[in-house]
């Protein structure tokens, strides 16, 4: 399977930038510079509000105790189902992208835990791959979920086998507990330090993902070059996202099939602040979403 080569923004776009920067007046009186500051504050506000919709929209937080999805360990991804170029291809700009959003990555000899697969028939595939490997993913809810996630119809579908680990990165015994105070094994009491049992504002566990599996339905991708294709899938494999929501007029990759006509041709500015928000705030707290947004207009506005 091949794509085309990545779009690039020409020079049309530098030489408007220099017409518009050459049409500037040379100077503003006080009265001007208020207004500019009174339409920069405006500007500001709206852009606020913009990056609260988008992420309270497109990041999933399942219940109000549930900490974001993300990887806390170096990510180990295996890419299947194209050519050798592209294949390298996929990787590198992968790799490129959870960098730039300080996404720690294992060495090349690293044992897989995010799988890329490229397949013409997907449905078929997983359920094969499924019935040889029988614990590939985690029923800790059932099957029924495992069987929504092969049978949905998606150009790229992906499943999380995520786990519960101690917010203050301590081994996670409370599950234990439960189940043997429950067979009469103990009823004592576990007692912690107060800075994460009990508090208002952290955590006391967060999940975390163990692995991640990524299906690209090869028929529904072929209008995208590579590039776009990569971009896509980075965001899925790294954050946990609501696909089926609608993000209006965001600039996001994350609407790349929703706009046919009019595709991004890449990740937006906003997407990588998304990604780099979400990895760079702390995850065992209950205002990650509000951090992440002030994150986000930090690196939107260069502050």
């Amino acid at each position: 399977m091949t794509f085309p080569d990545i779009r690039r923004v020409g020079a049309a776009g530098a030489l408007a930038f220099s017409i518009g920067v050459a049409m500037l007046p040379a100077a503003r009186g006080a009265d001007s510079l208020g207004s500019v500051t009174v339409e920069a504050q405006r500007d500001r506000e709206k852009l606020k509000k913009g990056i609260e919709k988008f992420v309270r929209t497109a990041v999933i937080r399942p219940r109000t105790d549930d900490s974001l999805l993300r990887w806390d360990h170096a990510v180990c991804p295996l890419v299947a189902g194209l050519d050798r170029d592209a294949g390298e291809f996929f990787l590198q700009r992968f790799s490129d992208n959870a960098r730039a959003a300080k996404v720690p990555l294992a060495p090349p000899d690293c044992k897989p835990d995010l799988f890329i697969i490229v397949t013409s028939e997907p449905a078929r595939f997983l359920t094969l791959w499924w019935k040889r490997s029988p614990r590939l993913f985690n029923t800790h809810f059932g099957i029924a979920p495992v069987k929504r996630f092969i049978e949905v119809d998606r150009p790229v579908r992906v499943w999380y086998n995520a786990v519960l680990s101690n917010a203050d990165g301590g081994p996670l015994i409370g599950g234990i507990l439960d189940g043997s105070a429950a067979s009469g094994m103990t009823d004592l009491p576990t007692n912690q330090i107060p800075n994460s049992l009990g508090s208002r504002i952290r955590l006391p566990v967060v999940r975390n993902t163990q692995s991640a599996i990524l299906v690209i339905d090869a028929k529904a991708v072929r209008a995208l070059n590579i590039g776009q294709l990569v971009d896509y899938v980075t965001m899925l494999a790294l954050l946990e996202l609501d696909l089926d929501k609608n993000l209006g007029e965001v600039p996001s990759i994350l609407t790349l099939f929703r706009n046919p006509a009019s595709p991004p041709a890449e990740m937006t500015p906003w997407d990588k602040a998304l990604l780099k928000a979400l990895y760079t705030t702390p995850q065992g707290t209950r205002v990650q979403l509000s951090q992440m947004e002030t994150a986000m207009l930090g690196e939107l506005t260069g502050r």
